[in-house]
């Protein structure tokens, strides 16, 4: 397994954090502050610290015929950026 660029996003409030759990319920199961799931040939991994208001996101694995790295690391910061400016 590669290892990908990890994504890192401050201030991320806990409204935030509850923001993107929600927004992506129906994509990946985030029953936790830390964790790693799969769906779709692709996993992520994530850890949310709410005292430092950081999040950390990091495509760890994709399936051959995916979008590409950069496309889903768009996709994360996008979805992000946009739930940190109450988009």
């Amino acid at each position: 397994m590669d290892m990908h660029q990890i994504q890192q996003f401050t201030p991320f409030t806990a409204d935030h954090w509850a923001t993107l759990k929600a927004a992506v319920d129906d994509k990946l199961a985030v029953a936790s502050d830390t964790g790693t799931a799969s769906r779709g040939g692709i996993t992520i991994r994530w850890a949310y610290d709410a005292q430092k208001e950081l999040l950390e996101i990091q495509l760890m694995d994709r399936k051959w015929f995916d979008p590409s790295e950069a496309t889903i690391d768009q996709k994360i910061h996008e979805m992000a950026e946009a739930i940190m400016l109450g988009k």
